[in-house]
């Protein structure tokens, strides 16, 4: 087995200040890569900020986008694995809370949380897949919040 740091980074990321949640994102996954990590994981919707309301459609960001992008080279950059959340926009639709997963290789993959809890059904639309991620020879997947009561995701991501 190899062994693997992970840092865990939660800070507090107002709703639509998406250039000042970037900024501390990257300044946050650049400190953990400084203390030895080599997985970096943030918090639900991180980039955008998060609300129950409708105007999650306005500040959802593209999947690929500027943010994706700017992320993407972060990771490539500093050979580190970023886990990120943002809306997600749709063509159509309320937005996804999504959680990317940006590799040093340059991939960008992408969670759409499957679970949306009673009073999120109005802002964000479901996810239908449960996807597993390998990096750097470590597998994993993503819970968001309300995903954690349901006992089937964990087992989806075990099978």
């Amino acid at each position: 087995m190899k062994d693997i740091r992970i840092a865990a980074i939660t800070f507090e990321a107002p709703v639509g200040e998406i250039d000042d949640n970037l900024e501390r994102t990257v300044t946050w996954a650049l400190t953990a890569k400084r203390a030895g990590a080599s997985l970096v994981c943030f918090p639900e919707l991180n980039i955008t900020g998060y609300c129950n309301r409708p105007q999650m459609a306005a500040i959802a960001q593209t999947i690929p986008g500027p943010v994706v992008g700017n992320l993407s080279d972060l990771a490539k950059s500093e050979n580190i694995t970023i886990l990120a959340g943002m809306a997600e926009k749709r063509p159509q639709g309320r937005p996804y809370a999504s959680h990317c997963v940006f590799s040093p290789d340059g991939q960008v993959a992408t969670y759409r949380k499957v679970h949306i809890a009673p009073p999120e059904k109005e802002t964000f639309s479901a996810g239908e897949a449960v996807p597993v991620f390998t990096v750097d020879g470590v597998t994993f997947g993503i819970q968001l919040c309300f995903d954690a009561p349901f006992p089937e995701l964990s087992a989806a991501m075990t099978a």
